[in-house]
């Protein structure tokens, strides 16, 4: 009997520990490993594995992946404050053979509201190259990368400030843009029905950064209240969760004794509202990768950097003709994202995009402006598949690229989680590869083994900080 209690004991033992290091991870690190190409049995219930990626229909054999974006979630017992991702995949012949640009990249979601996710690169087929190629400089996980070597360090190349030449890729810029020949003036730019979320640059000298906005929520829900965040050398300054207790209401935006320079301010909500009227008492405005406009009268024109747009509109009374320039496109269907561009515009001259349409959602990677004068570009630009390669000198970039192991690639991507959502389902992942359209079946990318490496707080700091609350 003696012997049986002891194992009896030793088993509720071994269960505790089983459960503190699966649910409490008491330690504050814990690593999942899954192995695509089998099958598990998950007797927790799913937490610390991964749930099946999502939709099927840009899946082969649950683990190819042939459309853009596939989606997982991880369920986990306790937040965490970052996780280490490591990817080993394949990519088919096809993919590698007829995709020139070929960018992978994985990320978190961060906004649920908004389906926002912060995104990391996994395999950029250009910036291997460049790797390989170019004269390479590290400074930490940073890279400067030349075609022609002509600075020593990246110090030296930053504190030139001539960035004409330069793009960056997964890496943020700080430097002071200044526009040396702005005046402030009396100017007032009103643009009317934007539709959901919006951000959008505005510069200012000797004057107070003053907007007015007016909301108008067209389901009349008190839900997802409008938010307003303003940011200075990408650091938040102002932020601001309105309430509007009625379907309409406003909102005046008002920031003194601000130094001069480029700001960028940010409204974050959900697509039932709707902001009728936005006026700036700073002349330059600049609109960022995308401008909804919805229920218009008399049409619609804008000025954009780009020659290259994504267009669709979600209503039959709104389906009409786009003229860009002097070419004309038709949008003649709902719901389906046409695809125009135009022949390459010269340096520094815009492209006017106009339509008689009542409403259109017009992107582009670049910037949009309601007149030509309130337009600026602080921007440098970012690596893409239409950036110009003989015009491209040198490369900032935050970019480890991936170790090959026989036919596979291995990928390590560090994620920050402190603001990550978290919820019944756990942390949500995305994969993201645009380059594939599901309409070739030879072009995929097979995974084989996801682990992910979570660390936070161990018990003790967690324990301290709560009796450090108390």
């Amino acid at each position: 009997m003696k012997k049986v209690r002891y194992f009896l004991y030793g088993f509720l033992v071994f269960i505790v520990i089983l459960l503190a290091v699966f649910y409490i991870v008491p330690t504050g690190r814990i690593t999942y490993k899954q192995d695509l190409n089998k099958k598990y049995f998950n007797i927790f219930g799913g937490r610390g594995f991964l749930h099946k990626i999502s939709p099927e229909e840009r899946l082969l054999e649950d683990n190819k992946i042939i459309g853009d974006p596939v989606y997982f979630n991880f369920r986990t017992s306790r937040n965490f404050s970052k996780v280490k991702m490591t990817l080993k995949y394949k990519l088919s012949s096809a993919v590698l053979g007829n995709n020139e640009y070929l960018n992978i990249e994985t990320g978190v979601l961060m906004d649920k509201a908004n389906w926002r996710y912060n995104l990391y690169p996994v395999f950029n087929k250009k910036m291997n190259e460049v790797l390989n190629e170019w004269n390479i400089i590290k400074n930490e996980q940073t890279v400067l990368a030349q075609k022609d070597k002509n600075y020593s360090s990246l110090e030296d190349f930053l504190n030139q400030k001539n960035f004409s030449s330069t793009v960056l890729y997964n890496y943020d810029l700080n430097y002071d843009y200044i526009l040396s020949d702005y005046k402030a003036d009396d100017k007032i730019i009103d643009i009317y029905n934007l539709k959901g979320s919006y951000s959008f640059y505005t510069y200012i000298k000797n004057e107070d950064l003053k907007i007015d906005f007016s909301f108008l929520n067209e389901k009349v829900s008190a839900n997802n209240q409008p938010s307003i965040f303003v940011y200075y050398q990408n650091q938040l300054i102002f932020e601001d969760a309105l309430s509007i207790k009625d379907s309409l209401g406003n909102f005046n935006l008002f920031l003194s004794d601000l130094p001069e320079g480029v700001y960028k301010v940010e409204i974050k909500v959900d697509d039932d509202w709707l902001t009728k009227k936005l006026s700036s008492h700073n002349s330059k405005m600049v609109f960022i990768n995308k401008v909804w406009l919805n229920d218009l009268s008399t049409g619609l024109k804008i000025w954009s950097n780009k020659n290259n747009f994504k267009i669709k509109s979600f209503s039959a009374q709104c389906l009409s003709d786009v003229k860009i320039n002097n070419e004309t496109f038709s949008v003649d269907e709902i719901y389906k994202q046409f695809d125009f561009s135009i022949e390459d515009i010269k340096k520094e001259a815009l492209n006017e995009i106009s339509s008689d349409s009542c409403g259109l959602l017009i992107e582009t990677n670049g910037l949009f402006a309601f007149s030509e004068d309130s337009f600026f570009n602080p921007i440098i630009s970012k690596l893409n598949e239409e950036s110009d390669w003989n015009n491209i000198n040198t490369i900032i970039a935050n970019y480890e690229p991936p170790k090959q192991e026989n036919d596979y690639y291995i990928s390590e991507i560090e994620m920050d989680l402190h603001s990550a959502v978290r919820d019944k389902d756990g942390y949500r992942f995305l994969i993201s590869a645009p380059f594939l359209k599901k309409s070739n079946n030879n072009e995929y990318i097979e995974l084989k083994e996801i682990n992910m490496e979570f660390e936070g707080s161990n018990l003790i700091n967690k324990i301290s900080s709560i009796i450090n609350k108390e």
